[in-house]
Order: structure tokens, then sequence, then C-alpha cells
């Protein structure tokens, strides 16, 4: 027991309380008390960064989905028809301001497969789902060449934001 400890820490002093027994003190130099010092400063805040983490997102957690919420799919990549069901585009993007809120939707009027497709911004409150025939729809009360007539946007990757089409 004594050669054990004198492998794991040479600095103790040990003291036999009994048989195979021993207590021992350390002699510390001011380097040694540097480095256990910020080693329970480091496990100190290991410690408090789990456990803050842990309640914070178990406080954050719901345990049931707002009963008036609706998914982005019931909009993002949907056909959007006139009030006669006419297809006039679909959903190429959802903006939503800061606060979380659903401000405008993205819609691709036009064009074959993509191509020769513009995009237009209308208000979210413009676009509405209505019910026909078991099936839903996104309904706006515009034409296809109205929104064709209407100032397009293009995606700018490096901003991530909807920027007015360069004529």
């Amino acid at each position: 027991m004594q050669k054990w400890a004198d492998h794991v820490c040479p600095e103790a002093l040990q003291w036999p309380l009994s048989r195979g027994t021993f207590i021992a003190l350390f002699r510390f130099t001011q380097a040694n008390l540097e480095e256990v010092f910020m080693n329970r400063i480091a496990i100190a805040c290991f410690a408090a960064t789990t456990l803050v983490s842990g309640a914070y997102a178990a406080t954050t957690a719901m345990s049931t989905a707002p009963s008036d919420s609706v998914t982005i799919t019931d909009y993002y990549k949907q056909d959007v028809y006139n009030p006669q069901q006419s297809k006039i585009g679909s959903v190429d993007d959802v903006l939503v301001d800061k606060s979380g809120k659903v401000t405008a939707l993205v819609i691709g009027v036009g064009g074959f497969l993509g191509a020769g497709e513009k995009d237009v911004i209308v208000p979210f409150t413009a676009v509405k789902n209505e019910k026909k025939n078991d099936k839903w729809y996104l309904t706006l009360d515009e034409s296809k060449d109205s929104l064709k007539g209407a100032p397009g946007f293009q995606y700018n990757k490096t901003t991530t934001s909807w920027e007015p089409q360069k004529r």
C-alpha cells in the first residue's frame, strides 16, 4: 500500500492509521495549487453548463402543439389557384418576420417546369385556405396575368433575402 501511494503521489506524507489504512497529507507548491484551483473551476463550469442547459431545454419544450397552429407544409411548395380554380402558381418560399409571424408568400408564376418563372411576393393574409370536394386549396383573388405584371423578385443566396428583380 505504501509503495502504491508513493508511486501515485510522491509528495504525500503518509501516516498509517491502522493495518492497511493510511492518511495522506499533500505538500502543495504554488504551481500545484494553481493547477488544482483551475481544475476545480473547469469542473464547476462544466457542471453549471450541464445543469443550466438541461434545465433550459426542459422549460422550452412544449408538451402539446398549439391548437391554432398549422404546419408550414400547408403552404410551402403548394399550388395556388384563383377563385375559378385555375392554377396561377405555386408557393416557392414563406417569409417570416423576426418575431416568427408569417408575413408574405413568394409565389412562382408563369413559365414551364420552372423555366421563365417569375417570383412575386403577396401578403400572407391575401392567400386563403378553401376546401372543395374534400380537398384543400390555396386561393388568391388575383389572375395569373395580374401576377405576371407585378414586380418580380429574385433570391440572393449571399444575403439570404428576396430582392427586386433587375430589369
